[in-house]
C-alpha cells in the first residue's frame, strides 16, 4: 500500500502500528506532538516533509523502516527519536542545517544521518525508474488546496499503461482518473 501526497497537520499525528509493506511518500506531517510514529513496521519513508513537530519521526519496536531517505526535517524540536535499540539508517535527508553537531542534537537514539543533504529536496514529484532507466514522474496537484477541481500533471519516460486513481484515507479506491495506455511525454488529468 501507499500513503502519498497527503497532509497531516495540527492534530495528534499518525501512528503506523505493525503495518506490512507500505510506502509513505510526498506527505507532510506538521505541528503535531509526534508527526509520524512507526511501531514495529518497515515502511519506506521518502520525500516527506516533517515540520514544526515536537518529534518529527518516532521509531518504536524491533522492526525498523526499510528506508528513510530524501525527507526534509525542519523546525522540529526532535527530528527523529529511535527507541528500537537498533541503528536506524537515515542517510540522504535534509535537516534544516548542514552543521553535523546541530543535526546530532536533533536526533535521539542511534541514528546514522551521515551523507545528509545540503539543500531541501524537491518533494513535489514522485519519480520512479522503470525498465532501462526510463523515469516517470507524478507531480503535486494544483491548485492546492483545491475545491471542485484539481489538475494532476505527470510525465512518462516511455509509452506505458497508466493507472491513476483517488484513494480515501483507508486506502480504498474511490475513483479511477486514468486507466489506459499513453504515449511518452507530459500529461495532465
Amino acid at each position: 500500500g501507499a500513503i502519498e501526497m497527503s497532509h497531516f497537520g495540527s492534530g495528534p499525528g499518525v501512528v503506523l502500528d505493525g503495518v506490512g509493506p507500505l510506502v509513505v511518500r510526498t506527505t507532510s506531517f506538521e505541528r503535531a506532538p509526534v508527526g509520524l510514529a512507526v511501531v514495529d513496521g518497515a515502511p519506506v519513508l521518502e520525500k516527506n516533509y516533517f515540520v514544526g513537530n515536537a518529534t518529527g519521526l518516532r521509531i518504536q519496536g524491533p522492526t525498523l523502516p526499510s528506508a528513510v531517505r530524501d525527507n526534509a526535517f525542519i523546525d522540529n524540536a526532535t527530528a527523529i527519536e529511535n527507541s528500537s535499540g537498533k541503528a536506524l539508517v537515515a542517510q540522504g535527508n535534509y535537516w534544516g542545517t548542514v552543521d553535523s553537531v546541530a543535526i546530532a542534537a536533533l536526533v535521539k537514539g542511534e541514528v546514522d544521518f551521515s551523507r545528509f543533504l545540503a539543500t531541501e529536496p524537491d518533494l513535489t514529484a514522485v519519480l520512479e525508474e522503470g525498465d532501462g532507466g526510463v523515469r516517470f514522474a507524478l507531480y503535486a496537484g494544483y491548485p492546492n488546496p483545491f475545491n471542485a477541481e484539481v489538475v494532476i500533471p505527470f510525465e512518462l519516460g516511455a509509452d506505458a499503461r497508466v493507472e491513476l486513481g483517488v484513494y480515501d484515507v483507508l486506502g480504498r479506491r474511490v475513483r479511477v482518473l486514468v486507466d489506459e495506455r499513453m504515449e511518452v511525454g507530459g500529461h495532465r488529468v
